[in-house]
């Protein structure tokens, strides 16, 4: 029972507490993540008394009304607080197992074939002569041959269902390692074979991989975001996990070995550059600085000193021995999302999500606070979309770098332009175009339903008359049951008078209010019979709520005594293609259909992630007022990281506001709801940012417009 009891409570623990009481934030100076730590308290002192539950501070403060009140932006369910209260008086035992991040207990995860609209470059490698370029654009691995003319592609293989995340080069050129969600591949480097395919004892996305100097072994950055970041070492002779260990307290997004091999570097999403000694495992140091997620680091050629930058639009060099920040780089005007020190340590070279290449030579270190410059800035080139990751050859004359948008882009050390490398380049003659050993898992996504007729603008075709109601409504508030009997009422009337729907607005409700002798109007929606004859082109839901199913037009009919209201509909749509608005065919956009839910579960309001600093490196626009913005914070902001598309239900996006993941906010939207079901399909359909011809918003209504009411009485609203 004891064990149970602990199961219940620190799975509360770990979903509501830990993101503020963690090792990393320490808010309060309290920490929950051991024994040991919640029994020593916080700064206030001891805050759990075992066996004493209401003595304890942990328990009585999740109590609404509370006087420090916690978690501060929410109240925990009642089944939340019992299963803490019940822990701490049972004698608060701990259940290491409950915390246990170990892959073999996650649930297995269904990959989907990538949205066809979907095809970033993510991970770009050179090799060490600097003459091939590996590719990792959507799911597919590429070669090119930098030698020749054109940078032709000599290899193309379907290596990884999701979007390859790393790629890595041996040393001597031989091999090639790819990653991707819980698999990697080990590649011969001439024949594109796969040597040796990992996917026992990964947790989440291969972020990053490394190989070491002497080529034996690869280091993989592994973890699922907003989760424990793992470093696994896999034998490259075997293919097998020889050691693994948590370095971060969230995922990690780099990894580098030092040239000598004897120590590894670490980005990660906890805002922390680790270095660790090989050897022992252990950090030499930990770099405190970013105030958002670390995307890269690396090393300079005798590994003294580390560059890293982040997502907080910082670029900073390091000293490893001081653990000081020694020099301050660019401009803080996009986020860094890769960097790169070859060769002699003379030039470092940083691409952003603006697509930015830069590079930044005679670095000058300083002491304390900057008052001059820290280094030459040269802008070598721009991308036209957000720049992923950058490759440079270790003479520095190749200068390599990948976008959001597919392409891939080569410069030479004087920032001219040498060739741009497309998703339609063909394999050069000679060339390997093959499967990967994981393509015949992928399954074809099922044809796309049959459009809808539009008219002028991209408004419903139809008969006029109507007003079209462009914005699905909304029931606010609880269900009001009419405290009104028929006899008292002399007249009803619904709102709206009419509906004009379309696949585009395939649902709407209706309120209705009977008027009183007395002039008093009352709210009887939910007393009343609703009815629709047999060949309507639309059901009816709760309390008179309208979903359309075909192109055609229909009544509702409304009763409450004697009196009775007909409310006409009509419906536009293609009438070859019945059924298609009831199923939900039209996709969904982020314009249309995606800020408008994310601002219904206050993400975007100003308390949270709408801040003018964003919460924990996520910002969205007040209000939405710049969409394109928000759409690339969402789709492309930390190489994607909250979103995937070939499992949408393991998107960040969604396992935060659903409390799967430690989310500071709590839970936003319960699994299954219509949020959730939107966001999820938004992501499985390739995360449209507005559709052709999408209609605008124009106006909005709120229905009853005016009435008339006794004191206390309830009324609900239809928007």
């Amino acid at each position: 029972v004891a064990d149970v009891r602990a199961r219940e409570a620190l799975a509360v623990l770990k979903a509501e507490c830990f993101t503020c009481h963690g090792e990393e934030k320490k808010k309060g100076g309290l920490v929950l993540t051991s024994r040991e730590a919640l029994l020593k308290g916080g700064e206030e002192g001891p805050v759990v008394r075992p066996g004493r539950p209401d003595a304890s501070k942990l328990v009585t403060s999740l109590a609404a009304g509370a006087e420090t009140h916690m978690p501060p932006k929410k109240q925990l369910g009642p089944a939340q607080v019992r299963a803490i209260r019940d822990w701490v008086k049972s004698g608060l035992a701990w259940d290491a197992a409950a915390l246990d991040d170990d892959p073999s207990k996650l649930a297995p995860v269904a990959l989907a074939p990538l949205p066809a609209s979907y095809r970033p470059v993510m991970a770009i490698a050179l090799s060490p002569d600097g003459k091939r370029l590996a590719v990792g654009r959507a799911g597919t691995l590429l070669v090119h041959d930098l030698s020749r003319t054109n940078f032709p592609a000599v290899a193309r293989i379907e290596a990884h269902i999701d979007a390859v995340q790393s790629l890595a080069w041996s040393a001597d050129g031989a091999r090639v390692a790819s990653g991707g969600f819980r698999r990697i591949v080990l590649w011969d480097g001439a024949a594109a074979s796969p040597e040796h395919v990992v996917t026992h004892g990964l947790s989440g996305r291969v972020a990053a991989i490394a190989f070491a100097p002497d080529g034996q072994t690869l280091a993989i950055a592994d973890g699922e975001s907003g989760r424990t970041g793992m470093v696994r070492f896999v034998d490259v002779a075997t293919g097998k996990v020889t050691a693994s260990w948590p370095a971060h307290s969230d995922n990690l997004l780099g990894i580098e070995f030092s040239r000598d091999g004897t120590r590894l570097l670490t980005a990660g999403g906890d805002r922390l550059v680790k270095v660790w000694d090989v050897a022992t495992r252990q950090p030499v140091a930990v770099l405190e600085g970013h105030t958002a997620q670390v995307m890269s680091a690396a090393f300079n050629p005798d590994a003294t000193r580390v560059v890293s930058g982040g997502a907080d639009k910082q670029l900073k060099v390091w000293d490893i021995a001081t653990k000081e920040k020694i020099i301050a780089l660019g401009s803080p005007v996009a986020s860094i999302t890769a960097v790169a020190w070859p060769g002699d340590g003379a030039a470092i070279f940083a691409v952003t999500d603006t697509g930015g290449v830069f590079r930044y030579t005679n670095l000058k270190t300083h002491t304390g606070e900057q008052s001059s410059a820290s280094g030459d800035e040269r802008r070598m080139g721009d991308m036209a979309d957000a720049a992923m990751c950058v490759a440079v050859s270790a003479d520095g004359k190749r200068i390599c770098a990948g976008s959001h948008d597919g392409s891939v882009q080569v410069w030479d050390n004087d920032g001219k332009l040498l060739g741009t490398l497309s998703a339609t380049m063909a394999i050069a003659s000679g060339g390997t175009a093959a499967k990967g050993p994981e393509a015949s898992k992928a399954s074809t996504s099922p044809a796309a339903p049959k459009a809808l007729r539009q008219g002028a603008g991209g408004k419903p075709a139809g008969p006029g008359g109507l007003e079209a109601y462009a914005s699905r409504s909304v029931i606010a508030g609880r269900p009001v049951r009419a405290g009104l009997k028929p006899a008292d009422a002399v007249s009803i009337s619904a709102e709206p008078a009419g509906l004009h729907l379309s696949a585009d607005s395939p649902r709407h409700g209706i309120v209705v209010t009977a008027r009183t002798a007395d002039g008093f109007d009352v709210d009887v929606t939910d007393a009343l019979a609703f009815s629709a004859g047999r060949k309507a082109p639309f059901r009816l839901g709760d309390a008179g709520e309208v979903f359309a199913t075909s192109p055609g037009a229909g009544a509702l009919s409304v009763r409450f005594g004697r009196h009775e209201a007909v409310v006409p509909v009509t419906i536009d749509g293609d009438p070859d293609a019945p059924g298609t608005m009831a199923s939900g065919s039209r996709p969904p956009s982020f314009v249309r259909d995606v800020l408008p839910a994310l601002s219904q579960a206050g993400c975007s309001a100003g308390s949270c992630h709408a801040k003018p600093d964003g919460q924990n490196g996520f910002k969205l626009s007040v209000f939405s007022y710049d969409p394109k913005a928000d759409h690339a914070e969402i789709v492309k902001d930390i190489r994607g990281r909250r979103v995937f598309p070939a499992a949408p239900d393991e998107s960040l996006l969604l396992l935060k506001p659903l409390g799967v993941v430690p989310h500071e906010g709590g839970q936003r939207f319960a699994r299954g709801s219509e949020t959730h079901r939107l966001l999820a399909r938004w992501i499985r359909d390739g995360m449209t940012y507005t559709m052709t011809n999408e209609p605008v918003l124009r106006s909005v209504a709120a229905f009853p417009k005016e009435r008339r009411y006794r004191k206390g009485a309830t009324q609900r609203l239809l928007v």
